[in-house]
């Protein structure tokens, strides 16, 4: 432990456990009803291809660490250089969309029911008209039964659309 005081392993210790915390928190109230348009998604793969390449070229370059050597070496570079950027420009979109006002409109549809997994909560299917693709509702209220009608209330902007309120009709 050269060069590390009490107090900053305390620092680094709790903004570790607090982005943690932070990711679950994301995960739980904001992931679950925020869904990206497609144009938005195209936009994310593209900007995250370019800042990957830049991303790999810099640590390539001005990284202190040992070396990059080989065709095999540069492409895991690459590839794990465009998945963090991938992944953290994901949470910053759909945080973006949660919290950008926009237009809230309602539809209704016939629901599939979806049990609840370890990984994923229990809801609806439902084809979105919008977004023209299939998306899943976490815990509308109301009874789950395979082809109910879900009424769902959502808010729309540019980027994409969260999800207000959804109720199950019979």
């Amino acid at each position: 432990m050269n060069g590390w005081t009490y107090p900053r392993l305390l620092l680094v210790t709790t903004g570790v456990l607090g982005a943690i915390f932070a990711f679950l928190v994301w995960q739980k109230e904001i992931d679950r009803f925020t869904f990206l348009a497609q144009c938005t998604l195209h936009v994310l793969l593209v900007v995250g291809l370019i800042l990957g390449f830049c991303l790999s070229f810099s640590i390539r370059k001005w990284g202190n660490g040992k070396r990059v050597h080989g065709i095999i070496d540069n492409l895991k570079l690459f590839v794990g250089s465009v998945l963090i950027v991938l992944f953290f420009g994901y949470i910053l979109l759909s945080t973006a969309v949660w919290l950008l006002p926009g237009a809230i409109s309602t539809y209704t549809a016939t629901s599939e029911f979806s049990a609840r997994s370890r990984n994923d909560c229990s809801g609806a299917y439902v084809d979105d008209p919008d977004l023209k693709r299939r998306i899943k509702v976490c815990e509308p209220a109301g009874y789950y039964v395979d082809g109910a009608t879900l009424r769902v209330s959502k808010r729309s902007n540019a980027l994409g659309m969260t999800i207000v309120s959804a109720v199950i009709k019979y």
